[in-house]
């Protein structure tokens, strides 16, 4: 359970040599010619100004497969109307992003290509790709990202109900006997050591000011940022996430920690705990933030000495530090739709797209691999790493489908 889960996918399709085409499932629209509903879909996600329109299902089945395209993909589809091999001007406009490339096409099924007589794409074609083990990650977090989606694939739910399944695997029960010793927020408070006059809240306001806006107590978290930062959240480019996962009996501990730790003083912009038991049985209860991952890792260092021993749950498809869980990292914002949002989070993106890649997978099995493996494919042809759980920087965003 504590190594690198592979998956190997032999047989590559030889791409100079083989055959593809254009699905023919697909009619292919350009997007000033869409109906009001389909105009809808593209509106809320990337700008049509972007895009040649969509690939219209001639099952009129609309809301579950309607596939945006850029003008380069949409170029692509009209030469391949008729089968061939992949034109001579893609091979070296891409060079050796070729096959992650024509993966991502195969895997959402805008290609097919020619395999023992017939035409294949989706799930069918994980194992023409080329080979590359896939892994769920290292250590603790591999082993509960791998099975975070082998119980997503198992779950007799409609599709779109799979990722925040994904999402809030690892929970900790939320249970009677959890009630009974923090009943409500202010037994919260007190179990952390952050009611007023408790044993945290002399260091903290020297040198953090909490966030006590009606939003933030809705939310049911409760943060603070640095004394003498300026720009909130909101403004950064991007934010790195240090995701501090001591149980729950431990977490108190934790808290204590950071607080104390002169390192995380000096370099952390933010942190915030769950505020409400509920919220706290999350594995991703504790999380710090950073505008630089060079600060982010001298945090890291510091906790991890300070922490040693602590019990861990781990935060799946986050990007482990120490083996055990403990620590993990993120970063968020991304671009999405090409422009820098602070709306979506990284773990809501990678589950949001494994759930998808999950529920068409389980509706197209191919022997020999299961779902998970597949979705986990897709989601390295999208520009996710499912090994480390980081972006592809150079991939991201930049597929002609929307992933």
């Amino acid at each position: 359970m504590t190594g690198p889960c592979v998956v190997d996918l032999p047989h590559p399709v030889p791409l100079d040599t083989a055959t593809f085409r254009a699905n023919p499932r697909y009619d292919l629209v350009e997007w000033g010619r869409l109906n009001a509903a389909e105009y809808a879909v593209i509106r809320g996600g990337e700008s049509p100004e972007n895009l040649f329109g969509v690939l219209r299902p001639r099952s009129g089945d609309v809301d579950d497969d309607l596939r945006s395209v850029s003008p380069d993909t949409a170029l692509l589809v009209m030469v391949l109307r008729t089968p061939a091999p992949l034109p001579t001007y893609l091979r070296a406009q891409l060079g050796d992003k070729l096959g992650s490339v024509i993966g991502r096409l195969l895997l959402d099924r805008v290609l097919e290509v020619e395999h023992d007589g017939r035409f294949v794409s989706g799930s069918e074609a994980a194992g023409l790709l080329s080979p590359g083990g896939q892994t769920g990650g290292e250590g603790r977090i591999g082993a509960l990202s791998i099975a975070a989606m082998r119980y997503a694939q198992s779950l007799d739910l409609p599709d779109n109900q799979l990722a925040p399944r994904l999402y809030l695997y690892g929970r900790r029960p939320y249970c009677p006997a959890l009630v009974r010793r923090m009943p409500d927020t202010a037994a919260v408070a007190v179990a952390l050591g952050l009611e007023n006059g408790g044993a945290l809240s002399r260091d903290l306001d020297s040198g953090w000011m909490e966030d006590r806006s009606k939003a933030r107590a809705v939310s049911g978290w409760r943060s603070w940022r640095r004394r003498g930062t300026r720009r909130t959240l909101g403004q950064l480019l991007r934010i790195y996430k240090l995701y501090v996962s001591a149980d729950l009996d431990h977490i108190a501990s934790a808290l204590a920690a950071i607080v104390g730790s002169g390192v995380v003083a000096r370099t952390a912009k933010a942190f915030k705990i769950a505020g409400r038991l509920y919220d706290l049985c999350r594995a991703d209860r504790l999380i710090l933030y950073f505008d630089a991952l060079e600060d982010l890792q001298q945090a890291a260092f510091d906790l991890r000495d300070r922490l040693q021993g602590c019990p861990a749950d781990g935060v799946p498809f986050t990007a482990t530090i120490a083996g055990d869980g403990l620590l993990s990292w993120g970063v968020d914002p991304l671009l999405i739709g090409n422009r820098p949002t602070d709306a979506v989070s990284w773990r809501l993106i990678v589950t949001e797209r494994l759930g998808r890649y999950l529920g068409e997978a389980r509706k197209q099995r191919v022997e020999g691999y299961e779902p998970w493996q597949v979705a986990l494919q897709r989601l390295r042809l999208s520009g996710i790493d499912g090994g480390t759980w980081t972006p592809a920087e150079s991939d991201w965003a930049k597929g002609g489908v929307r992933s």
